[in-house]
């Protein structure tokens, strides 16, 4: 049977040595999860996900330039807000005061959320599997509706 999975998993890398590669120091040789059938390939990224996301939420959160979160219409009026916050700390004192408790919540709360997308887009923290910003954003809704979230994303989704 495993020559058969071995002889299938080869067809489906189409030849490209991208996708496949020796193991070192064994006969064993890994193929790259892009050369799996959708179903499969989606059903590795899920598990994946899911064990990323049971992790310790202590883990530091990726650095990320308001650049990178700040696109699309109006992008700009709100870079340009946020630089002048950062150069005048009483603007920026002033406008968190005017916050209600509630806006503070759900401002915690979308960090949160925030932060797991981020993570399961690093292909560094999830062995090398990485998910486009908006496969991760649909995985963590579908998760959220099911119910399936760690306590602490599940609360703040």
């Amino acid at each position: 049977m495993g020559h058969n999975i071995r002889n299938k998993l080869d067809k489906l890398t189409g030849g490209n040595d991208s996708l496949r590669r020796r193991r070192q120091g064994t006969k064993a040789f890994e193929y790259h999860v892009d050369c799996l059938p959708d179903a499969a390939r989606e059903a590795v990224q899920a598990r994946m996900a899911r064990q990323l996301l049971a992790q310790s939420a202590s883990l530091p959160a990726r650095a990320t330039t308001t650049s990178e979160l700040v696109t699309g219409a109006g992008g700009e009026k709100v870079q340009r807000e946020l630089a002048l916050y950062r150069k005048c700390p009483a603007l920026q004192e002033k406008k968190l005061r005017e916050l209600t408790d509630s806006q503070k919540a759900v401002g915690d709360a979308r960090m949160v959320l925030v932060q797991e997308v981020l993570r399961l887009m690093d292909n560094s923290e999830n062995g090398g599997l990485s998910m486009k910003r908006k496969q991760a954003v649909e995985f963590i809704a579908d998760a959220s509706v099911a119910g399936t979230l760690p306590d602490y994303v599940q609360r703040a989704a």
